[in-house]
């Protein structure tokens, strides 16, 4: 699918990251499901990335840990939006929608939350299991709604 997206398009980061209860069972859940996603299906770009970095913080003392991972995504923000081949923008919602479905899972599995946004823009947040309302009307049902889907 790469082959119709015009060269030099820009590309931007879904990030997904651990918001609490980060734990040993939650980052070695979260590596094996990105060893199995990377050969369980074809990525339009790439299987989604680690992220794993910590911040000593001298100043305050405390360490920050950032875990999580990220999803390559060619734009659709104008105006890359129009240049952008209709089933590419389709292939990255169902990528989308199955990274959502599984972090849903690991959410009521061990209690964690997770944040997400898109480069620095934060889309929402999963927890208890569920999208709250901001990611699930603001980013899955208005990009449903590009596609004619129905509405999550």
């Amino acid at each position: 699918m790469k082959k119709n997206v015009l060269k030099g398009h820009p590309i931007n980061m879904l990030y997904v990251l651990v918001g609490n209860s980060l734990t040993n069972e939650v980052m070695d859940a979260i590596e094996e499901k990105l060893r199995n996603w990377s050969d369980s299906r074809v990525w339009t770009i790439n299987a989604p990335e680690l992220i794993d970095y910590i911040d000593e913080a001298p100043s305050s003392g405390e360490e920050s840990h950032t875990f999580g991972f990220a999803l390559r995504m060619y734009s659709a923000h104008p105006p890359w939006g129009d240049k952008l081949p209709r089933e590419i923008d389709r292939q990255h919602l169902e990528e989308v929608e199955y990274i959502l479905s599984a972090i849903e899972k690991m959410s009521r599995d061990f209690g964690c939350s997770f944040k997400l946004q898109l480069d620095q823009i934060a889309m929402g947040s999963v927890e208890n299991g569920k999208m709250d309302e901001r990611l699930r009307v603001g980013l899955v049902n208005e990009w449903r709604k590009v596609h004619g889907l129905t509405l999550v």
